[in-house]
Formats: C-alpha cells, sequence, structure tokens
C-alpha cells in the first residue's frame, strides 16, 4: 500500500459532526469529508462526499476507484474506513445513552449532537420537481445513457451540468436533468468516463483504469441519447468540456 499522508482541514472541526480531511499520496490528493449518523442505537460513519480536483461531488459511488487514481492508495470497507479516519484526530462523537420505559424509549446524547444542517441537501428545492417531472406516475423509465428500462427506484435524477456550477437559471431548466440508471450509467457520467457528443455516447477518457470500467463503457459508446436536445446540448457540452480538461 503506498504512503499517504492525511491532513484535517480547519472546516467544520469542533463545531460541527463534520470533519474535513485531504489525504495526500504519491499520484496526488483528495479531500473527503466524514460525518456521523445515531441508527438505531449504533454511531454509523459516513464519507459525505469528496472532491479529487474536479469539483464537490456528493455521491461517493465509485470513491474507492477515484481515491486509488488520485492517491495510489484506497479502502476495503467504506464505513469501518470513514469512523478511523474520523476518530483518528480526535473530536470522538457523543456518547449515546437509550433508556427504555413503559412510554417508550429516551435517547440522550452526552456531547455535540445535531447542531449542524446539510444545506447542500436540504436547500435543493426544485429537486423533487425534477424528480416528478422523469419519474411520476411511471413504472418504468428507459436510461438516458444506455437506453434500458428501469423501474423509478433504480433511476437517478442526474444533472448533466453539476449543480453546485450551475446558475440559478440553469437549476430550474427541465433539460439539465436525465434519468440514469443505477447499473453504472450514472456513475461513469458522474466521474467523467463518459459523455454525450452530437447526441451519441462519448468515451472522456483514453485509459480506463480496469478491464471492467472499459467493459461498461464499451457497452454504452456508440448509443443515440434521446435526451440531446433543447438546451441539454449546452449542458452536455459543458459536461464534455469539464472533463476533457
Amino acid at each position: 500500500m503506498a504512503e499517504v499522508r492525511i491532513e484535517e482541514l480547519a472546516e467544520g472541526s469542533g463545531k460541527s459532526r463534520n470533519k474535513y480531511f485531504r489525504i495526500h499520496g504519491p499520484k496526488g490528493f483528495i479531500k473527503v469529508a466524514i460525518t456521523y449518523a445515531y441508527k438505531h442505537g449504533v454511531i454509523q460513519y459516513h464519507v459525505d462526499g469528496y472532491d479529487a480536483g474536479n469539483g464537490w461531488i456528493e455521491n461517493v459511488r465509485g470513491l474507492q476507484e477515484v481515491m486509488r487514481d488520485a492517491i495510489g492508495w484506497t479502502f476495503t470497507h467504506r464505513g469501518k474506513w470513514a469512523e478511523s479516519l474520523y476518530t483518528k484526530e480526535g473530536n470522538p462523537p457523543p456518547k449515546v445513552t437509550i433508556e427504555e420505559d413503559d412510554h417508550g424509549k429516551t435517547v440522550t446524547f452526552d456531547g455535540p449532537t445535531d447542531r449542524v444542517t446539510f444545506s447542500k441537501r436540504t436547500t435543493r428545492a426544485e429537486q423533487q420537481q425534477l424528480r416528478d417531472l422523469l419519474f411520476k406516475g411511471k413504472e418504468s423509465v428507459a436510461c438516458a445513457i444506455c437506453a434500458r428500462s428501469f423501474p423509478p427506484g433504480m433511476m437517478i435524477t442526474a444533472h448533466i451540468k453539476k449543480r453546485s456550477l450551475a446558475s440559478e437559471s440553469d437549476r430550474l431548466d427541465d433539460n439539465i436533468v436525465v434519468p440514469m440508471c443505477k447499473a453504472g450509467c450514472d456513475a461513469l457520467f458522474e466521474l467523467g468516463w463518459i459523455g454525450v457528443e452530437d447526441g451519441n455516447v462519448i468515451s472522456l477518457r483514453a485509459q480506463p483504469s480496469t478491464s471492467s470500467v472499459e467493459e461498461l463503457i464499451t457497452s454504452v459508446k456508440g448509443r443515440a441519447c434521446a435526451y440531446y436536445r433543447g438546451s441539454a446540448i449546452v449542458y452536455f457540452q459543458w459536461h464534455a468540456a469539464h472533463h476533457k480538461s
């Protein structure tokens, strides 16, 4: 395993349950946010997002591969890795005491609890409207990339242009989102392995890091994208340029 150096950043430290780290390795660095949640009497640790140099990403699927590319080092179990990273630098999570009687359960937190608000997740006023537009009342929807049909629970309301980098008018444009499946297409698009150009799916990276990634890309490369129309074209052009740069 490659030698790495972990640096705790000042953001959020001591004021919330979020902690931010920059992990340095021989191939570069990646910034991650670690948080925890109390669930069923157990504290569970999560990677709340990461930045490998291309902007903040809240969707952490594929993080292992991104870390391997960025620093030449990764983890085997994300939850355990997040816990060890969070607690290593101090600032332990609150002690939780559960008392149960005839009236139900009483949970007591000894330490900092929910003083942080997850604004990135709670202020997306348009998100539900966009999801309803794509999926409401439908038993199945075709993926914008592979064209296979899936039930809505297997689909993502995928922003073509990163929401964090989109203007207010962009965010309110119905064409900024398309349905993408959780069977691989959303991750490939989100991480910049694939894009859409002139209406067809293209590969944006010449050297996929594994044969499995290459097989996924080959399976969708050249397919026509039914959503390449109107203002969506500008967002697809932005996506391709963003990940090629």
